[in-house]
């Protein structure tokens, strides 16, 4: 210790507390909840689960919950490779994304099967492929890395944009481009243009595929996603939709009638995902990575998870914010909180030594997830808070609910404390 140095806190949590505690979390709170609960006998994985974990029935099955599942299951099987539920699991659902998502005769994931094949329309949607390639890419064996390749050359053929980059994201049962359709599609996009959720999942699917297979096509894909999304974060966040040029969409008219009538400043920023924000940081930074760049180089990144800290986090009541700017939807999502851990922990790695603000964030959101998000009743996390950290009503798992994000999250914690000093505060 230098003269005049402050003593250690011995009350701090230490490093290997935290990865313990994150692991404890893990495994008791997401993996012994969904495994082998959701694993369903006849295929693929339960989707529906009450508040309570009781299972509900359900309708059509979608690509993105069921490869969220076989990529937990390869994740949980590459940490803990001795338990053979977790091979089983991840084994089991790459059976079905083969059998009954992927078109044989067309190629291509669907987006969502009955039991007796894909919905009426057929559609394919590029966020899909994403998840499935990404699920594919993670687990062993020849046969998955054959399914990742051959997706990854369906998406490239059919949806590549050629004159401004990037996919486009919604497909007919041909593998046609949907350029002009009313409504929405499976994701909530309007069709025709881009959105953050489809890109970002893409570029988070090739980096995993990249590390397997090195083919210089996948390689220019890769690099070309990161320095679109590198250019739309260049004002320090990310747009959530955006025209075929990668230009923002216009925030609704709505949307501003709505801040104008709550006699607030009404935002000429694009409206925010914070959890995107975060998630983006990292992805972007894992992508980078992967092509042997240095990730912090250009400071994208530690832009989004600071605006995400400045506009997002809710100082009152803790945790961080849906939407923005700040007023939009203030309830608290459980995945934005997990991304958030990834996140502040990966900036404090990068910048602490300058700044403990991302050390400091990072206790703060840790301590919300242990009080706020964990439901102590029945176990798992509340998926969506109110503003203020009251729990609210809504099921534990549905199509767009599943334990994806926080074991990416608290897999990442842990291995990340765990590499440094343990017995060390996060100093």
């Amino acid at each position: 210790m230098t003269a005049g140095a402050a003593p250690p806190d011995p009350a701090a949590p230490t490093r290997g507390r935290i990865a313990d505690e994150a692991e404890r979390i893990l495994r008791a709170h997401v993996l012994e909840k969904w495994f082998p609960a959701a694993i369903d006998p006849a295929g693929g994985f339960h989707q529906n689960f009450a508040p309570d974990w009781r299972r509900l029935e359900g309708g059509p099955r979608s690509v993105v919950f069921q490869a969220r599942m076989t990529w937990t299951a390869a994740a949980a099987n590459s940490e803990y490779p001795g338990e053979t539920l977790f091979a089983e699991a991840n084994r089991h659902g790459l059976a079905f994304l083969a059998a009954r998502f992927w078109d044989e005769r067309r190629g291509g994931f669907f987006f969502a099967a009955g039991p007796d094949g894909p919905g009426a329309d057929g559609a394919k949607h590029a966020y899909g492929q994403a998840f499935a390639i990404f699920a594919a890419s993670a687990s062993p064996g020849a046969g998955a890395l054959d399914l990742a390749r051959d997706a990854f050359a369906w998406l490239d053929h059919h949806g590549r944009d050629p004159r401004h980059g990037g996919y486009f994201e919604q497909f007919s049962r041909e593998g046609e481009p949907i350029l002009r359709r009313r409504g929405r599609d499976e994701i909530g996009e309007a069709y025709g243009g881009k959105s953050l959720n489809a890109h970002l999942h893409l570029l988070e699917a090739f980096s995993a595929l990249h590390r397997r297979w090195p083919d210089p096509r996948l390689r220019a894909r890769l690099a070309e996603l990161l320095a679109l999304l590198r250019a739309a974060a260049a004002s320090g966040g990310l747009a959530t939709s955006f025209r075929r040029n990668f230009r923002p969409r216009r925030r609704p008219l709505r949307a501003l009638a709505r801040s104008l009538a709550r006699r607030e400043a009404p935002s000429l920023r694009a409206g925010q995902s914070y959890g995107h924000n975060l998630e983006a940081a990292c992805l972007m930074d894992e992508a980078a990575q992967a092509l042997g760049e240095d990730a912090g180089a250009d400071g994208t990144a530690r832009a989004l998870v600071d605006r995400a800290l400045e506009e997002g986090w809710d100082e009152a009541n803790g945790g961080f914010r849906h939407l923005g700017p700040p007023g939009a939807d203030a309830r608290k999502l459980w995945w934005v909180q997990v991304e958030a851990l990834n996140a502040l922990l990966l900036m404090h790695a990068r910048h602490g030594e300058e700044t403990s603000r991302h050390r400091d964030a990072f206790r703060r959101a840790w301590d919300f997830l242990l009080v706020r998000q964990l439901d102590a009743r029945h176990g798992g996390l509340h998926p969506v808070l109110a503003p203020d950290g009251r729990p609210l009503d809504a099921p534990k798992g549905d199509g767009w609910t599943d334990p994806y994000h926080q074991t990416r999250a608290l897999l990442n914690v842990m291995r990340t404390l765990r590499k440094a000093d343990a017995q060390r505060p996060l100093p």
